[in-house]
């Protein structure tokens, strides 16, 4: 499993993507401390990517619902930052 750096995998995105989808998991460092893991979706579980996707999602509702009514772009940012 190859590991890079944070500033690294933005700056190489595309070529870690393409790297994933042909089957290789790249783990995501910042400052020495793995923070993250690139695996390809189909080696993840039907069961798994659907209870990831409800809890990004359920995520993005509590956002939403501790928003002000007509909230600027920004403020929602803001929020999403601070968890």
């Amino acid at each position: 499993m190859k590991s890079v750096g944070a500033f690294a995998a933005k700056t190489h995105l595309s070529e870690l993507l393409h790297q994933v989808r042909q089957g290789e998991e790249v783990i995501i460092q910042k400052r020495g401390k793995s923070i993250a893991v690139l695996v390809p979706f189909s080696s993840m579980g039907q069961a798994q990517a659907a209870e990831r996707r409800a809890r990004v999602l359920g995520g993005l509702r509590e956002i939403r619902t501790t928003a002000r009514p007509g909230a600027r772009v920004k403020t929602l940012i803001d929020l999403g930052r601070k968890r």
